[in-house]
Protein backbone atom coordinates (compact mmCIF):
# COMPACT_ATOMS: atom_id res chain seq x y z
CA UNK A 1 0.00 0.00 0.00
CA UNK A 2 2.57 2.60 0.97
CA UNK A 3 4.76 1.92 -2.24
CA UNK A 4 1.66 2.01 -4.97
CA UNK A 5 1.25 5.51 -2.87
CA UNK A 6 4.54 6.46 -3.13
CA UNK A 7 4.37 5.48 -7.19
CA UNK A 8 1.58 7.66 -7.37
CA UNK A 9 2.95 10.54 -5.84
CA UNK A 10 6.04 10.24 -7.85
CA UNK A 11 3.47 10.15 -11.11
CA UNK A 12 1.64 13.01 -9.65
CA UNK A 13 4.67 15.04 -9.10
CA UNK A 14 6.03 14.32 -12.71
CA UNK A 15 2.95 15.06 -14.23
CA UNK A 16 2.81 18.56 -12.67
CA UNK A 17 6.52 19.18 -13.63
CA UNK A 18 5.14 18.43 -17.40
CA UNK A 19 2.50 20.69 -16.76
CA UNK A 20 4.23 23.50 -15.34
CA UNK A 21 7.34 23.36 -18.00
CA UNK A 22 4.95 23.62 -20.67
CA UNK A 23 2.60 26.41 -19.83
CA UNK A 24 6.08 28.03 -18.80
CA UNK A 25 7.33 27.70 -22.70
CA UNK A 26 3.84 28.47 -24.19
CA UNK A 27 3.91 31.22 -22.17
CA UNK A 28 7.33 32.48 -23.26
CA UNK A 29 6.56 31.61 -26.99
CA UNK A 30 3.01 33.85 -26.37
CA UNK A 31 4.75 36.61 -24.55
CA UNK A 32 7.40 36.66 -27.74
CA UNK A 33 4.84 36.48 -30.62
CA UNK A 34 2.94 39.57 -28.93
CA UNK A 35 6.11 41.36 -28.44
CA UNK A 36 6.33 40.85 -32.62
CA UNK A 37 2.88 41.59 -33.29
CA UNK A 38 3.09 44.82 -31.17
CA UNK A 39 6.00 46.25 -32.83
CA UNK A 40 6.90 47.21 -36.22
CA UNK A 41 9.71 49.22 -38.38
CA UNK A 42 10.12 52.85 -37.92
CA UNK A 43 11.07 52.88 -41.60
CA UNK A 44 10.74 50.69 -44.53
CA UNK A 45 11.21 49.75 -48.70
CA UNK A 46 7.97 49.39 -50.40
CA UNK A 47 8.58 47.81 -54.13
CA UNK A 48 4.99 47.75 -55.89
CA UNK A 49 3.01 48.30 -59.39
CA UNK A 50 0.85 50.80 -60.53
CA UNK A 51 -1.75 50.93 -63.33
CA UNK A 52 -4.44 53.54 -64.20
CA UNK A 53 -4.96 56.18 -66.80
CA UNK A 54 -2.53 59.08 -68.00
CA UNK A 55 -2.14 61.63 -70.75
CA UNK A 56 -0.27 64.63 -72.02
CA UNK A 57 -2.12 67.68 -72.72
CA UNK A 58 -1.03 70.66 -74.88
CA UNK A 59 -0.42 74.66 -73.97
CA UNK A 60 -0.07 77.10 -76.47
CA UNK A 61 -2.70 79.11 -78.95
CA UNK A 62 -3.31 75.35 -80.86
CA UNK A 63 -7.06 73.46 -79.87
CA UNK A 64 -6.38 69.96 -79.84
CA UNK A 65 -8.50 67.67 -77.87
CA UNK A 66 -7.06 65.19 -74.92
CA UNK A 67 -7.49 61.50 -76.04
CA UNK A 68 -7.17 59.77 -72.56
CA UNK A 69 -4.78 56.76 -72.51
CA UNK A 70 -3.31 54.29 -69.95
CA UNK A 71 0.17 54.61 -67.75
CA UNK A 72 2.16 51.48 -66.11
CA UNK A 73 4.97 51.17 -63.92
CA UNK A 74 6.71 50.11 -60.93
CA UNK A 75 8.41 51.87 -57.60
CA UNK A 76 11.19 51.77 -55.35
CA UNK A 77 10.39 53.62 -52.40
CA UNK A 78 12.24 54.76 -48.60
CA UNK A 79 9.54 55.36 -46.64
CA UNK A 80 11.36 57.29 -43.00
CA UNK A 81 9.87 58.17 -39.70
CA UNK A 82 9.86 61.62 -38.80
CA UNK A 83 7.34 61.11 -35.69
CA UNK A 84 4.77 58.77 -34.47
CA UNK A 85 2.71 59.35 -37.57
CA UNK A 86 4.60 61.31 -39.69
CA UNK A 87 7.42 60.53 -42.06
CA UNK A 88 8.56 61.15 -45.94
CA UNK A 89 8.87 59.20 -48.96
CA UNK A 90 11.82 59.33 -51.62
CA UNK A 91 12.55 56.99 -54.12
CA UNK A 92 12.24 55.87 -57.65
CA UNK A 93 8.99 55.72 -59.72
CA UNK A 94 8.84 54.22 -63.98
CA UNK A 95 6.30 54.84 -65.80
CA UNK A 96 5.03 54.04 -69.23
CA UNK A 97 1.81 55.49 -70.78
CA UNK A 98 0.26 55.84 -74.11
CA UNK A 99 -2.41 58.61 -74.89
CA UNK A 100 -2.94 60.88 -77.63
CA UNK A 101 -4.12 64.78 -78.76
CA UNK A 102 -6.86 65.10 -81.88
CA UNK A 103 -6.49 68.81 -83.30
CA UNK A 104 -9.22 68.02 -85.34
CA UNK A 105 -9.34 70.26 -88.81
CA UNK A 106 -5.82 71.92 -89.97
CA UNK A 107 -5.96 74.96 -92.39
CA UNK A 108 -2.49 75.41 -94.69
CA UNK A 109 -1.38 77.37 -97.33
CA UNK A 110 1.31 78.09 -100.22
CA UNK A 111 1.96 80.22 -103.24
CA UNK A 112 2.68 78.63 -106.41
CA UNK A 113 2.21 78.92 -109.93
CA UNK A 114 -1.48 78.66 -111.80
CA UNK A 115 -1.43 78.08 -115.38
CA UNK A 116 -3.80 80.22 -117.46
CA UNK A 117 -4.94 79.77 -121.14
CA UNK A 118 -3.91 82.47 -123.49
CA UNK A 119 -6.09 80.78 -126.62
CA UNK A 120 -4.16 80.07 -129.37
CA UNK A 121 -2.48 77.26 -127.36
CA UNK A 122 -0.26 79.98 -125.64
CA UNK A 123 -0.27 79.40 -121.67
CA UNK A 124 1.24 81.48 -119.14
CA UNK A 125 2.51 80.53 -115.06
CA UNK A 126 1.22 83.15 -112.61
CA UNK A 127 1.38 83.67 -109.00
CA UNK A 128 -1.63 82.28 -106.75
CA UNK A 129 -2.21 81.95 -103.23
CA UNK A 130 -3.27 78.18 -102.59
CA UNK A 131 -5.11 77.07 -99.34
CA UNK A 132 -5.29 72.97 -97.82
CA UNK A 133 -7.92 71.88 -95.29
CA UNK A 134 -7.17 68.50 -93.64
CA UNK A 135 -10.52 67.32 -91.86
CA UNK A 136 -8.75 65.39 -89.51
CA UNK A 137 -5.44 65.00 -87.56
CA UNK A 138 -4.72 62.87 -85.04
CA UNK A 139 -1.37 61.82 -82.81
CA UNK A 140 -0.02 58.94 -80.33
CA UNK A 141 2.30 59.11 -78.17
CA UNK A 142 4.57 56.24 -76.49
CA UNK A 143 6.39 57.64 -73.45
CA UNK A 144 8.49 56.30 -70.53
CA UNK A 145 8.98 58.97 -67.31
CA UNK A 146 11.39 58.24 -64.33
CA UNK A 147 10.36 60.05 -61.74
CA UNK A 148 11.73 61.02 -58.20
CA UNK A 149 8.91 61.23 -55.61
CA UNK A 150 9.55 63.41 -52.60
CA UNK A 151 6.80 63.50 -50.44
CA UNK A 152 5.58 64.06 -46.87
CA UNK A 153 3.56 61.08 -44.96
CA UNK A 154 0.96 60.89 -42.17
CA UNK A 155 -0.08 57.51 -41.24
CA UNK A 156 -2.43 56.16 -38.42
CA UNK A 157 -2.69 52.37 -37.90
CA UNK A 158 -3.55 51.71 -41.66
CA UNK A 159 -4.36 54.19 -43.64
CA UNK A 160 -1.69 56.25 -44.90
CA UNK A 161 -1.85 59.88 -46.86
CA UNK A 162 1.21 60.83 -49.04
CA UNK A 163 1.29 64.09 -49.99
CA UNK A 164 4.11 66.57 -51.84
CA UNK A 165 5.92 66.52 -55.33
CA UNK A 166 7.23 64.54 -57.94
CA UNK A 167 10.12 65.55 -60.27
CA UNK A 168 9.26 63.60 -63.62
CA UNK A 169 12.33 63.22 -66.08
CA UNK A 170 11.30 62.11 -69.62
CA UNK A 171 13.34 59.38 -71.37
CA UNK A 172 11.38 58.68 -74.38
CA UNK A 173 8.29 60.23 -75.98
CA UNK A 174 7.59 58.94 -79.47
CA UNK A 175 4.45 60.19 -81.92
CA UNK A 176 2.53 58.23 -84.53
CA UNK A 177 0.30 60.91 -86.52
CA UNK A 178 -2.37 60.27 -88.93
CA UNK A 179 -3.97 62.85 -91.16
CA UNK A 180 -7.04 62.40 -93.57
CA UNK A 181 -7.35 63.77 -97.27
CA UNK A 182 -6.16 67.19 -97.89
CA UNK A 183 -8.73 69.14 -99.97
CA UNK A 184 -6.74 72.26 -101.93
CA UNK A 185 -8.41 75.46 -103.66
CA UNK A 186 -6.87 77.91 -105.57
CA UNK A 187 -7.76 81.49 -103.24
CA UNK A 188 -6.82 84.19 -105.14
CA UNK A 189 -4.92 84.78 -108.17
CA UNK A 190 -1.84 87.34 -107.43
CA UNK A 191 -1.88 89.26 -110.02
CA UNK A 192 -2.90 92.93 -110.34
CA UNK A 193 -6.75 92.86 -111.19
CA UNK A 194 -7.15 89.12 -110.99
CA UNK A 195 -8.84 87.96 -107.98
CA UNK A 196 -11.27 84.93 -107.26
CA UNK A 197 -14.59 85.89 -104.86
CA UNK A 198 -14.57 82.19 -103.93
CA UNK A 199 -12.10 79.06 -103.88
CA UNK A 200 -11.87 76.92 -106.75
CA UNK A 201 -11.09 73.10 -105.82
CA UNK A 202 -7.96 72.66 -107.26
CA UNK A 203 -6.72 69.38 -106.02
CA UNK A 204 -6.88 66.50 -103.61
CA UNK A 205 -3.56 64.94 -101.89
CA UNK A 206 -3.88 61.78 -100.14
CA UNK A 207 -3.83 61.21 -96.04
CA UNK A 208 -0.14 60.50 -94.95
CA UNK A 209 0.90 58.72 -91.50
CA UNK A 210 4.14 58.33 -90.02
CA UNK A 211 6.24 58.77 -86.86
CA UNK A 212 8.63 61.24 -85.02
CA UNK A 213 10.70 61.32 -81.84
CA UNK A 214 9.81 64.14 -79.50
CA UNK A 215 11.99 63.68 -76.45
CA UNK A 216 15.22 61.29 -77.55
CA UNK A 217 17.52 61.46 -80.53
CA UNK A 218 16.39 64.66 -82.35
CA UNK A 219 14.26 65.64 -79.95
CA UNK A 220 13.02 69.18 -78.98
CA UNK A 221 11.73 69.02 -75.60
CA UNK A 222 13.46 70.04 -72.31
CA UNK A 223 13.63 67.38 -70.00
CA UNK A 224 12.15 67.62 -66.02
CA UNK A 225 8.46 68.77 -64.96
CA UNK A 226 7.35 69.34 -61.70
CA UNK A 227 4.22 67.26 -60.48
CA UNK A 228 1.78 67.95 -57.37
CA UNK A 229 1.39 64.37 -56.15
CA UNK A 230 -1.76 63.35 -53.47
CA UNK A 231 -1.78 59.12 -52.20
CA UNK A 232 -4.26 57.92 -50.03
CA UNK A 233 -3.63 53.86 -48.75
CA UNK A 234 -4.46 50.67 -46.53
CA UNK A 235 -2.07 48.67 -45.11
CA UNK A 236 -2.20 45.24 -43.97
CA UNK A 237 0.40 44.82 -40.95
CA UNK A 238 1.97 41.01 -41.46
CA UNK A 239 3.89 39.16 -39.13
CA UNK A 240 8.01 40.62 -38.66
CA UNK A 241 7.38 43.59 -40.09
CA UNK A 242 6.21 43.57 -43.74
CA UNK A 243 2.51 44.25 -45.03
CA UNK A 244 0.88 44.79 -48.32
CA UNK A 245 -0.66 48.33 -48.90
CA UNK A 246 -3.60 49.63 -51.40
CA UNK A 247 -2.78 53.14 -52.79
CA UNK A 248 -5.01 55.26 -55.03
CA UNK A 249 -2.71 58.17 -56.28
CA UNK A 250 -3.24 61.57 -57.84
CA UNK A 251 -0.33 63.22 -60.27
CA UNK A 252 -0.72 66.12 -62.22
CA UNK A 253 1.84 68.90 -63.84
CA UNK A 254 2.22 72.14 -61.61
CA UNK A 255 3.93 73.38 -64.84
CA UNK A 256 4.43 72.92 -68.00
CA UNK A 257 7.30 70.58 -70.11
CA UNK A 258 8.51 73.20 -72.45
CA UNK A 259 9.37 72.73 -75.77
CA UNK A 260 11.70 74.54 -77.95
CA UNK A 261 10.22 75.14 -81.36
CA UNK A 262 10.58 78.60 -83.49
CA UNK A 263 7.05 80.51 -83.46
CA UNK A 264 7.59 80.13 -87.22
CA UNK A 265 7.68 76.11 -86.86
CA UNK A 266 4.75 74.96 -88.84
CA UNK A 267 2.83 71.81 -87.60
CA UNK A 268 1.78 70.80 -91.53
CA UNK A 269 3.24 72.44 -95.00
CA UNK A 270 1.94 72.33 -98.56
CA UNK A 271 3.44 72.58 -102.23
CA UNK A 272 2.54 72.03 -105.55
CA UNK A 273 2.79 68.11 -105.38
CA UNK A 274 2.76 67.19 -101.65
CA UNK A 275 1.84 67.03 -98.07
CA UNK A 276 4.81 67.45 -95.31
CA UNK A 277 4.06 66.76 -91.88
CA UNK A 278 6.64 67.41 -88.90
CA UNK A 279 4.21 66.81 -86.20
CA UNK A 280 1.67 69.05 -83.86
CA UNK A 281 4.43 68.78 -81.03
CA UNK A 282 6.93 70.57 -83.25
CA UNK A 283 4.89 73.36 -84.06
CA UNK A 284 5.36 76.87 -83.18
CA UNK A 285 1.52 76.94 -81.90
CA UNK A 286 2.47 74.27 -78.72
CA UNK A 287 4.67 75.53 -76.13
CA UNK A 288 4.58 72.79 -74.00
CA UNK A 289 2.66 69.67 -72.49
CA UNK A 290 1.42 68.98 -69.21
CA UNK A 291 1.66 65.77 -68.01
CA UNK A 292 -0.84 63.44 -65.64
CA UNK A 293 -2.03 60.18 -64.15
CA UNK A 294 -4.14 58.84 -61.83
CA UNK A 295 -5.05 55.23 -60.51
CA UNK A 296 -4.10 52.63 -58.35
CA UNK A 297 -0.91 50.87 -56.82
CA UNK A 298 -0.15 47.67 -54.95
CA UNK A 299 2.75 47.57 -52.69
CA UNK A 300 4.88 45.17 -50.54
CA UNK A 301 6.78 47.23 -47.66
CA UNK A 302 9.85 45.68 -46.16
CA UNK A 303 10.43 46.02 -42.69
CA UNK A 304 14.20 47.81 -41.60
CA UNK A 305 14.01 47.73 -38.16
CA UNK A 306 11.88 46.29 -35.08
CA UNK A 307 11.87 48.70 -32.99
CA UNK A 308 8.28 49.58 -31.28
CA UNK A 309 7.07 53.50 -31.46
CA UNK A 310 5.68 55.73 -28.72
CA UNK A 311 1.78 55.17 -28.21
CA UNK A 312 -0.54 52.34 -29.33
CA UNK A 313 1.22 50.12 -32.01
CA UNK A 314 -0.07 48.58 -35.15
CA UNK A 315 -2.14 45.45 -34.31
CA UNK A 316 -0.95 42.59 -36.96
CA UNK A 317 -3.61 41.23 -38.72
Amino acid sequence: MKQILCKSLSLAIGVLAFVLSFSSTNALKAEKNNMLRNTYSDSYVGVGLRGGLAGLSATGSIDAKLQQGFVYGFDVNYVGELGRHYGFVVGLNFNFFSSGLDAGTVSSAYDGELPVSLGFGNTTDMRAHYIGTTTSVRESYTASFMEIPVLLSYSSDSWVINAGVKFAIPMSIKANYSCNETEVVLDRVLSTGTELVLGLPMDTYDGVDGSYTLFGSGGKMRSVSVMASLEFGYRLQFYQNSSLQFTLFGDCGLGTMQLNNAASDLMLTLNQAEVNYRGLLNAGDVTGLRYFKYGVRVQYNIGLGSSPRSGNPIRIL
